[in-house]
């Protein structure tokens, strides 16, 4: 497959992830064999090591006489953990340049670029169906010196977008602004605004200096301050109201729901301040990790306090989301609040379930794995007496 891709290249670079975090279920290899069958490789993947273990054996079987000799004149770059290693049909060795600690595979192509336009290559082509590189490769383009393409499409319909052309059309303060907006209006890794696309943000961005600006800021600093926060706050009214008649979300989502007189569902509105906070903070994090994406080793702190936390499940940790701090809703909201699934709680229908809820007498199965536990109940209980007993005027 990397033969086929890089048929017409004298230089072939197949970078890998660096596998650190994932869950740890499943068998695990200690070493892999030409020979040896994997039967379930959904499982087999679900396991960090096994990810790492396979890697390591296909770079190293590259390394193998019979298959350098394939490559004739052509040079490999591979990478295996956070090595990379140049093998040609004499032999192989470690390429110091290229060691990274990057975990993406899409940052760590740009940086592969860069080391072969330092090596004298005019034009590298990106094979890659991920956006994320798409718009990295548009805002590193003028750092990077070679031509850049990237190849996409499918075995029958192969598309080659000239990076160069994309930039001279948009402006290289646009594309270096994509960063920001891409984290922050939904990728990989931060979830989009339901319902809106990238269109809108898009045009406020090729129409607006403040607002390339505002993304110019996004991930320059791994903390996200409290101005850079109400500007995008107040640009994510935008998305939903383009007249702009408010620059807080709050204030909007009461607005909206007025307007439409309380026909209107939860998806239609702009997130909280609460959630947008942390969705920001996530926004931030990815593009700070983005933009130092052609440095071997960035310093990049750990996700959690920055849109994530740990969670503690059955003894093993887990890095999740963290959607928000407060309330979903207000206390008195919440004990009214019920669902109506027919015969089992499971995310995403079951409205409890969705918020972080248990389900309650009101709702319609009065039977179902999200019931609280018994000894939640006695604790609600012991509450709600000891408020009676604390009110004097009761």
């Amino acid at each position: 497959m990397a033969l086929n891709e890089g048929g017409k290249s004298n230089r072939i670079d197949v970078v890998f992830e660096l596998y650190l975090r994932g869950e740890e279920s499943g068998h695990q290899l200690q070493a892999i064999t030409g020979t040896q069958i994997v039967r379930q490789w959904r499982s087999f993947l679900t396991r960090v090591r096994n990810k790492n273990t396979l890697i390591s054996f296909i770079v190293r079987e590259w390394m193998k006489a019979g298959f350098r000799e394939k490559l004739q004149q052509k040079v490999l770059y591979a990478t295996m953990s956070d090595k990379c290693y140049r093998i040609t049909s004499d032999g192989s060795n470690e390429v110091e340049a290229l060691q990274c600690q990057q975990e993406e595979a899409d940052g760590r192509l740009l940086l592969h670029a860069a080391h072969a336009a330092e090596e004298g290559y005019e034009g590298v082509i990106l094979c890659s169906e991920d956006t994320d590189v798409f718009i990295m490769a548009l805002a590193f383009h003028d750092k990077i010196g070679a031509s850049l393409f990237q190849k996409c499409g499918t075995r029958t319909r192969t598309r080659i977008v000239d990076i160069r052309k994309v930039t001279a059309t948009l402006g290289t303060d646009v594309c270096w602004a994509f960063i920001g907006m891409h984290s922050f209006t939904g990728c990989d890794t931060v979830s989009a605004f339901a319902g809106k696309g990238k269109t809108n943000a898009l045009k406020l961005l090729t129409t607006r200096r403040n607002i390339q600006h505002m993304f110019f800021k996004l991930g320059e600093e791994w903390n996200l301050s409290p101005e850079l926060m109400n500007e995008l706050e107040a640009f994510t009214c935008l998305l939903y109201a383009a007249k702009g008649a408010s620059v807080k979300v709050n204030d909007l989502r009461y607005n909206l729901f007025c307007t439409k007189k309380g026909e209107i569902e939860s998806h239609q509105l702009p997130p909280c301040r609460d959630c947008l906070e942390k969705h920001a903070q996530r926004a931030n994090y990815q593009a700070g990790i983005w933009k130092r994406c052609l440095e071997q080793d960035p310093q990049v702190p750990s996700p959690v306090g920055r849109g994530w936390k740990i969670e503690r499940e059955e003894g093993a940790e887990q890095l999740v989301v963290d959607w928000m701090e407060g309330q979903p809703a207000p206390e008195a909201v919440l004990d009214l609040l019920a669902c109506t699934c027919p015969k089992k709680c499971t995310l995403p229908k079951c409205a409890c379930m969705a918020y972080g809820l248990k389900c309650t007498d009101m709702c319609k199965l009065q039977d179902c794995d999200n019931q609280p536990s018994i000894s939640d109940s006695e604790e609600s209980a012991d509450d709600d007496e000891d408020e009676l007993d604390s009110d004097d005027s009761y």
